[in-house]
């Protein structure tokens, strides 16, 4: 994004009449230079008189311009787990532990509540003749768990029955070939426990368990003016409490609150942002972080610092060029500006030379 152009500096005012009536100092030093000698050095004050008070060199690299809100980092709010097979809840999986494919989330009168993966949830018993894509399903997490010989499809055949009769056996069940209303909860992954619903004892036909994704997530909010910015699979910088920056993606928008963290009134937008390397922020929950979103970038410019631009007699702008113990005023182009910086086009420019800038 460019960025309006800033009030450039200007050097003091012997370096202006250099700019503007350059002829006449020309031929003003010529005559000196006649009279008293080409030969003769300048001093180390003359020469220190002739430089800039201080110098930054031209960088080569990205320039970005950011947009940055508060996030908090945490694993998302809870979903209840409500229970379909009835009795009495006899155990549960402990709060804070992960739970996968195959693993059991609680048990009723001792027998497990399984976790298989997929988006349909489980409506009905299945047994040898059922039909439908819940049966095909359920193939397909037997066949994941090692449980083979069996034809994934639409159909529940013998072969099922025989692979769901050895899953029983391994997990503790009664060997009936038939999966039960409710012995299996379907999720899109592994889940975390984050809290018990119900105690031991208690009926287990109500919400049981809440649980979240495995994943850290960053929950920001965003006006709609930024709608562009929030773009399933984005990438955006979180940056920690201790300043440490770690990559995330969007992993999804929905319709929220335009204020800050919820703060606020106005239509907007809540952004989660899933952090890619999870170990990086293993240690953190319920974190506030920063989230930074790039509205515009330019890779590998050459840039000075803002306070380099000089604006120029004839108009636009340059630098104040600084080779050995000399300068010399060159124009240059500027595009984006970000972060203290310009991007700079010129002729006389390369990365590494050094321009002058305010002490």
């Amino acid at each position: 994004m460019t960025e309006p152009l800033p009030v450039a500096r200007r050097r003091p005012a012997r370096r202006a009449r250099i700019l503007v009536v350059a002829g006449a100092v020309t031929a003003v030093v010529a005559v000196a230079m006649a009279s008293a000698g080409v030969g003769r050095g300048t001093t180390r004050g003359e020469e220190q008189d002739r430089l800039p008070p201080a110098t930054a060199v031209v960088s080569r690299g990205d320039l970005a311009d950011l947009r940055t809100v508060r996030g908090v980092l945490a694993f998302g709010e809870p979903t209840a787990v409500v229970g379909r097979l009835p009795g009495t809840v006899t155990q549960l999986a402990p709060v804070g532990s992960e739970v996968r494919r195959g693993g059991a989330l609680f048990f009723v009168d001792d027998r497990p509540v399984v976790l298989f993966y997929g988006p349909r949830p489980m409506w009905r018993e299945l047994g040898v003749g059922s039909r439908g894509r819940d049966v095909r399903q359920v193939e397909e997490n037997l066949v994941a768990l090692g449980y083979d010989g069996i034809t994934v499809d639409d159909r529940y055949t013998a072969g099922t029955a025989r692979a769901v009769r050895r899953w029983q056996e391994a997990g503790g069940m009664a060997r009936t070939g038939r999966i039960s209303t409710g012995q299996l909860l379907f999720t899109a992954g592994p889940v975390r426990v984050a809290d018990h619903r119900a105690r031991l004892g208690d009926p287990s036909t109500g919400p049981v368990v809440g649980v979240t994704g495995t994943a850290r997530l960053v929950s920001a909010q965003l006006p709609a003016a930024d709608e562009r910015l929030a773009v399933v699979g984005a990438k955006v910088t979180v940056v920690l409490p201790d300043d440490r920056p770690v990559t995330g993606t969007v992993a999804e928008v929905r319709a929220g609150t335009g204020g800050q963290n919820g703060q606020g009134a106005g239509p907007g937008l809540t952004v989660l942002v899933r952090v890619l390397d999870q170990q990086r922020v293993a240690s953190l929950d319920r974190t506030d972080v920063q989230l930074q979103f790039v509205i515009a970038q330019r890779r590998a410019v050459l840039t000075v610092p803002v306070t380099a631009l000089l604006a120029l007699a004839e108009g636009g702008y340059g630098v104040e060029l600084v080779e050995g113990g000399e300068t010399r005023i060159v124009p240059v182009k500027v595009g984006m500006f970000a972060n203290g910086r310009v991007e700079v086009e010129g002729p006389a420019l390369a990365e590494g030379v050094r321009v002058g800038v305010p002490a």
